[in-house]
């Protein structure tokens, strides 16, 4: 038994020393590290193994499949498609190229990057420096566009208030101006106003004859309170203008004859002024009338006859009058007989005939 036991001792003692044996054990503690080494876990190993060789096996036949109908199809290929292939690939390589020619002379031009690099990450560092001075540049415009607006914004709020200041210093000046003529000139303008005012009422009364209206209007007495004639250059208007007025005894009191005489009255005003500018003829005695006692009532009738009769003997004036009214020729030839005046009444029969005396 000693004997077989030394034995059995050197035969494990070989297989230990034997590479095969460690291979295998080292294989299996890799494979199985916790398990005791025995014939279960080996097939369990082994029949792990089998099914991946077998899972390989399947995987090379599909592969050697493919390469067979790879193969196959690169049999049907000819060399013309292939050479259709190759001219649209070198097509598609020059335009790419072409773009990229492009695009290397848009980098030069509009980013100054003359040598551009072949490494990606090279020029993309390159345009994120472009980018970010892009960037800054926009930054600024854009403060800068902020400040303009602002400064427009300023521009339109201060522009009113330059005009009201600007129209402030103009109203200033015309207000200076303005007191300047106020004190100054409006004085010296009102007073030349007033002497020429003035003069023209003197040579208005010398030219019409004021005195001498008044005396022949009263003679006829048209009005019982207004009794005198005036006569106002009005200076005041755009327009300067001579108006006619009727006055009371206080002077101040004017009426405008048009506004409330009667028609008789304004006839007897009227002949008035014309009696005395003719009375102040120097080249002709004679005096025309023309029927002056239209509308007139037989109280003014026979204070007009009267008149007329006192400017015959009073101013040696003759006077031919024409009427068509035959009372008025009646009063006439009784007022003023041909037997103590030098008066001739003549009556017309029809137009141009005299009618003879009976």
């Amino acid at each position: 038994n000693n004997f077989n036991i030394k034995l059995t001792e050197e035969a494990i003692n070989l297989l230990k020393n034997d590479k095969n044996y460690n291979t295998i054990l080292a294989w299996f503690f890799n494979e199985a590290p916790t398990s005791k080494i025995s014939e279960q876990v080996v097939n369990d190993i082994i029949s792990k193994y089998s099914i991946i060789i077998e899972g390989h096996n399947t995987t090379l036949d599909n592969i050697l499949k493919n390469i067979h109908e790879l193969s196959f199809q690169l049999e049907l290929i000819s060399r013309e498609e292939l050479e259709k292939d190759l001219a649209a690939t070198t097509e598609q390589l020059d335009q790419i190229e072409r773009e990229i020619k492009k695009y290397e002379i848009f980098l030069n031009l509009n980013l100054g990057i003359s040598n551009i690099p072949t490494i990606k990450q090279d020029l993309l560092a390159i345009l994120e420096t472009r980018l970010t001075a892009f960037q800054d540049e926009i930054r600024r415009r854009g403060r800068v566009w902020e400040q303009y607006e602002k400064l427009e914004a300023y521009t339109e709020n201060l522009i009113p208030f330059l005009r009201i200041a600007k129209f402030q210093e103009e109203n200033e000046t015309d207000e200076k101006e303005i007191n300047f003529l106020e004190i100054k000139v409006r004085i010296e303008l009102e007073e030349e106003i007033k002497n020429i005012k003035d003069q023209l009422e003197k040579k208005v009364e010398q030219f019409f004859y004021i005195d001498l209206i008044n005396s022949i209007y009263n003679k006829i007495d048209p009005h019982p309170i207004f009794k005198n004639v005036d006569f106002k250059v009005n200076l005041d208007e755009d327009d300067p203008s001579l108006d006619i007025f009727v006055v009371d005894e206080n002077p101040n009191k004017r009426l405008v004859p048009n506004l409330y005489f009667s028609t008789a009255q304004i006839n007897i005003l009227s002949l008035s002024i014309f009696l005395a500018s003719a009375l102040n003829s120097n080249t002709y005695n004679c005096i025309f009338i023309d029927d002056p006692i239209q509308s007139l009532d037989s109280i003014n009738i026979l204070s007009t006859i009267d008149l007329l009769r006192s400017i015959v003997v009073n101013y040696g004036r003759q006077i031919v009058l024409s009427t068509h009214d035959e009372n008025f020729h009646k009063l006439l030839a009784r007022k003023i007989p041909s037997e103590f005046f030098k008066s001739k009444f003549i009556e017309l029969e029809t137009f141009g005939k005299v009618k003879k005396d009976n």
